[in-house]
């Protein structure tokens, strides 16, 4: 059984640790918006956030992130870029809310997917696995698994 204290976790209790995640999320997002226009010309936006607000190491991070996605990055994307945004903000966070809302997921060939974890991870050493693992709530989920469950959808971009 896996169990969170076998692994050395950064833990973002101070708040200067958490304002600066924050802000450096931000700041790659506009990067990311930047490019936007130049890569794709999508019908819907597909933005599916999951966020550990109930970890007492990350809650506030993940509080603020979540919001910040589901309000502000949502906006600029309809706002700028005129996308349909489609927001899917599970309030669980756990393994089966993130395979329910990913087969859940209505697509078609022009839509972009952009899929945001704020939670704990690891790597395994030795493992056969090149990707890390997700963790959520006492279970794991490998980020290769999750990469392989977009490729039943459509779509023209995986974020």
């Amino acid at each position: 059984m896996f169990s969170i204290k076998d692994w050395t976790i950064c833990k973002v209790t101070d708040i200067y640790c958490q304002n600066f995640y924050v802000h450096i999320m931000k700041k790659l997002l506009t990067i990311i918006l930047s490019l936007l226009p130049l890569l794709l010309n999508a019908q819907t936006f597909h933005l599916l956030i999951f966020a550990d607000t109930e970890s007492h190491a990350i809650s506030d991070a993940a509080k603020s992130a979540k919001t910040y996605f589901q309000y502000s990055f949502a906006n600029k994307i309809r706002q700028n870029y005129g996308y349909n945004v489609n927001v899917v903000a599970p309030v669980r966070f756990d393994i089966s809310s993130i395979e329910s809302s990913i087969m859940a997921l209505q697509t078609s060939a022009d839509d972009v997917i952009f899929f945001y974890f704020m939670g704990h991870g690891f790597n395994c050493v030795n493992s056969y696995e090149q990707y890390p693992a997700l963790y959520t709530n006492g279970s794991k989920m490998w980020l290769k698994d999750i990469y392989n469950s977009f490729q039943i959808k459509r779509y023209k971009t995986l974020i």
